[in-house]
Parts: structure tokens; sequence; C-alpha cells
């Protein structure tokens, strides 16, 4: 076995543990098959076992389970090799953890094969011991199969584990990805409210839905007159202000804000009645009206606004047409 450890490391500039584990495996499965050869022989020619030892040079018989046990073992490691058996050794070594503790099994193998090894120190040409030894090389060579193909079942699974998690942190990137281009493409850049495209969508799925909702069509008082008098930059001032205040006053999680066009705005309030919603419309122009005609903002902030409760009937343009024509009411009124 150090032989063999030293010719791998050696020829194939292996680290010592994967140098050690090449080496204990063929070592485990050469030795085995070896014993089984040696105890078979000498059980088939009734000749005690210690003749076959290495150092009974006067038996001519001995060369038999040698010669065998290298034209096995080569076959073995061929098939190993060539056909295919599931085991990736290359896997398992790259697995630390799990390589220490297929090692410490074949290590336990090994000295147990190495007691077996006893039987040739036995002047008695006894059956049971032959057996024995028949016996011995079988269970660690299923042994150590089953060794490696746990340490493989095991090193897939954990390969598994981490591709799954790469599946799921690349799912992650692809779904912020879509959110992100979705944002890009809904979303109002001024504002951050969803735009008109999306509005309208929504609107349709929360009727097919059945929603209970309150629909606010609202609209900046006097924008114009700001972007005449003072330049676009104070009106979209006014703009973006206006919708910090909304953001605010109304509960974004259970409802949905769209700048529907220039100075328009459309709401969707999840469960709020239209006296409900009227509250949140004052509120909002209460906090308006405190920034208004200061320093930051020479001008009156306002905003009108029509607000039409879902009726479970009502298709989307009816709806959008009349919360319209009611902001338009509210307006005049305010002028």
């Amino acid at each position: 076995m150090l032989v063999l450890f030293t010719q791998i490391k050696v020829t194939y500039s292996m680290s010592n543990i994967k140098a050690f584990f090449y080496s204990l495996n063929c070592t485990i499965i050469g030795l085995s098959i070896n014993i089984f050869f040696r105890s078979l022989i000498s059980i088939v020619l009734d000749m005690p076992a210690y003749l076959f030892d290495s150092n009974s040079i006067t038996n001519i018989y001995r060369v038999f389970p040698i010669a065998f046990s290298f034209i096995v073992t080569g076959l073995y490691f061929y098939y190993k090799i060539y056909k295919n058996t599931q085991i990736s050794f290359e896997n398992i070594l790259e697995d630390k953890k799990n390589l220490i503790f297929l090692l410490s099994l074949m290590f336990v193998m090994y000295l147990y094969l190495c007691l077996s090894l006893m039987v040739y120190y036995t002047v008695e040409n006894t059956l049971i011991l032959k057996l024995y030894g028949i016996k011995s090389s079988i269970m660690v060579l299923i042994g150590n199969y089953i060794a490696e193909k746990y340490s493989f079942r095991i090193t897939q699974i954990k390969g598994y584990d981490i591709k799954n998690q790469l599946d799921y942190l690349e799912s992650l990137k692809i779904e912020d990805e879509i959110k992100r281009l979705s944002d890009t493409v809904y979303k109002d850049l001024l504002t951050g409210f969803y735009n008109r495209p999306f509005a309208n969508k929504k609107l349709s799925e929360w009727r097919f839905n059945n929603y209970e909702f309150t629909l606010c069509f609202a609209d900046l008082n006097n924008l114009k007159i700001v972007n005449d008098k003072f330049g676009h930059q104070f009106g979209d001032k006014y703009i973006s202000t206006t919708a910090q205040i909304i953001k605010k006053c109304i509960n974004i999680e259970q409802s949905l804000l769209f700048r529907y066009g220039g100075d328009e705005f459309l709401f969707l309030l999840y469960k709020i009645t239209t006296s409900q919603a009227e509250q949140i419309m004052i509120d909002i122009n209460h906090e308006l009206s405190k920034l208004s005609n200061t320093e930051d903002y020479p001008y009156t902030l306002s905003i009108s606004y029509g607000l039409v409760e879902w009726d479970g009937i009502s298709d989307t343009e009816t709806l959008i047409a009349k919360a319209d024509s009611l902001m338009y009411e509210n307006k005049l009124k305010n002028k």
C-alpha cells in the first residue's frame, strides 16, 4: 500500500489524502481478492493455508491464487473505469468531510483483512479457517462497495442541494430583474406611481375579482399657471411633492396609486368607502395647504378629485369617466 501510495502521488501529483484514498482502495480490493483465491485454492487442493503464504517458496501452487488475483483485480478495475458503475471518485474526493468518513471505514476494513491474514500462521489444515478467509474477503468487498456507493450518494445529495441553492439564488436574481424591468415599464419616474397602462390593467383585474374599492380620479389645480409663471422645474416639484403627500396619507399596502396623465392621478382604494376616501382627500389638501405660498412653493398647492365606489356592474371606461366628471365638478367648485 505504501509503495502504491508513493507511486500515485509522484505520478499524478495528488494531495496526500487523495493518494492515500486511491492506494488504500486498490489495496483493499486487491488484498480481498487475493485472500479469496488463496483460501479457495487451499480448500480445492486440500492443503494448509500457510503453504500459500508469500514465504512458502516450496509450494509451486501458490502462483495460481496470485495469478487469479491479478487477473480478477484487473478486470474489476477495468469494469469500474469503463463500464460506469456510477461511483465518481472525483466527486467524493472534493468533499473533504465525506472523504474522511469513507477513509475511516476503509481503514477499518483494511485492518480487518490484515487480521484475516493470521490464518496463514496456523499449521493445521482447518476448513473453518479457510472459510473464514473467504467470508472475510467477500464481506470486505461488499462493504467497500456499499461504503463507496453511500459516500457517492451523500456527495451527490450535497451537490443537488448546492445546485438547488444556486438555482434558487438565480431565480431570485431573475425575479428581481423582472421586478426591475416591470418597474421600468409600469412606473412613473417622477412620482414613483404606476403609469396609465398599468392602471387600466389593474382596474380590470380588480373588477374581474369583484374587489370592494373606491376609484379616485384626481387632478392638480393650476399646474399650467405654475409652469408658465415659475417654469417647469417648479411644476415638476409641485407634482413630486403632491405624490409624496399622497403616499403619506394613503395606505399603499392595500391601495394602488397611478399617475394617469401630466397632472392627473388615479387611485384604487381597497375596501374604502367614498366617505372614507373623501376624508383622505381632505387630509391631502390640508397637507398641501401647509406648503402653499411659502419660499419653497410660491404658489397654491391643491388637488381636485372625483370619487366613485365600485358597484359590481360598471365597466372600466364608465368608472373612469364618472370619476373624471365628478373631479371636474369639484375643480369648478374650488375655483
